[in-house]
């Protein structure tokens, strides 16, 4: 049975989102882990599968493009204008994000004798300059920052990073697109990305780096729904997704069996992992809308639904919490692989915040929005 794109691609990508946003705790606990100096061989095999959680953050992004523009391909029109959008965005994004970001800076400066301890996940937390880190974080401006990025709450700076490509969406994107039509606006998308990467290395992340991916997640949305729809049905998302998916699990694969996992984040490798990536979950996106598939079946099971509804509160908590536990175990002697396996606490802890900030916090402001 083939639905409405419309209508089929929300239960499948909040799935989707719930299992990147999983994929990130893990993949700071493989870091916190890799903390601790030269880590033996099996803890690089039991954890170095989830060395590539900054690709989950480009999978946001395409996510985020696709369904931001998906109202905007069926009706060509942003509804409420650019001011009326961001303060929808500010809406959904920013009470859980001021609260997490108050605790995450009360906790650190409380204590310092563990949130300074060297060889943790959590020293690189720690404020370079602490009222200035916490200014800045608060006006949502930490990824311009090259030594206060990570301060407080590390996983924080792709929500500064989101926010400002709102901001491009709203006031430069779509009004290109009204005037000039969709892929002049996905064609200048790409162009920023790529012009950051190429003139403005030190700023990784930066402000527009990732602009690129949310511009591909715009093109599936035009292909979904949009001006590009004869090509929803006529091209083979399924082998797309396959392809570009198989890559990056090869690579993967690659860097669990030689440890190399510095080859993510090393030069030109990055955009390149980017694009894969975005397109794998672009065609993955398009899969879901086009009807019933396997993909779809697997998004839409109760355990990726979930993920899914608290995936924004777990990746604004999570980070605090690898940090906490990884400290307690340091400041007490532990050794590395006890360390690895207090770090085991990391998953429940930080699905039951989340759950408890997405109820509190998050869902009386989505109650009354809707």
């Amino acid at each position: 049975m083939t639905t409405s794109p419309t209508q089929s691609h929300v239960r499948a990508l909040d799935g989707l989102r719930g299992l990147a946003a999983l994929y990130v705790v893990f993949f700071h606990c493989w870091q916190a882990a890799a903390f601790y100096g030269a880590p033996p061989d099996w803890l690089k095999l039991s954890l170095g599968w989830a060395a590539g959680g900054r690709l989950a953050v480009t999978a946001f992004i395409v996510l985020s493009g696709y369904l931001l523009s998906l109202p905007l391909s069926l009706t060509d029109d942003l509804r409420g204008g650019p001011g009326d959008f961001m303060r929808r965005r500010a809406r959904r994004i920013l009470p859980a994000y001021f609260v997490a970001l108050a605790v995450s800076i009360v906790v650190v400066l409380a204590l310092p004798c563990l949130y300074s301890r060297p060889h943790t996940y959590a020293a690189h937390t720690w404020p370079t300059n602490p009222w200035t880190d916490a200014v800045v974080r608060s006006v949502l401006l930490q990824d311009f920052s090259i030594t206060g990025i990570y301060a407080y709450n590390g996983p924080m700076w792709s929500v500064a990073v989101e926010w400002h490509i709102y901001l491009a969406f709203a006031f430069v994107l779509v009004p290109v697109r009204r005037v000039r039509g969709p892929l002049s606006a996905i064609v200048l998308a790409l162009a920023i990305s790529a012009i950051v990467w190429w003139i403005a290395p030190q700023y990784r992340p930066s402000a527009f780096w990732m602009l690129g991916a949310f511009g591909i997640g715009m093109a599936a949305a035009e292909v979904s729904a949009g001006r590009w729809r004869r090509y929803f049905h006529l091209l083979p998302w399924g082998i797309v997704a396959a392809t570009t998916g198989g890559l990056l699990i090869a690579f993967a694969v690659y860097l669990v069996a030689t440890g190399r996992h510095s080859l993510l984040y090393a030069g030109f490798r990055m955009p390149i992992l980017d694009l894969i990536t975005s397109v794998a979950v672009a065609a993955v996106i398009l899969v879901c809308a086009r009807g019933d598939s396997f993909a779809r079946r697997v998004l839409e099971c109760r355990l990726p639904l979930w993920l899914g509804m608290v995936s924004y509160s777990l990746y604004l908590w999570h980070g605090p919490i690898v940090g906490a536990i990884d400290s307690v175990a340091s400041f007490h002697g532990f050794s590395v692989p006890c360390r690895t396996v207090a770090l085991l606490a990391v998953v429940p802890s930080s699905l039951a915040v989340a759950y408890a900030s997405y109820r509190c916090i998050e869902h009386p402001f989505l109650r009354s929005r809707t």
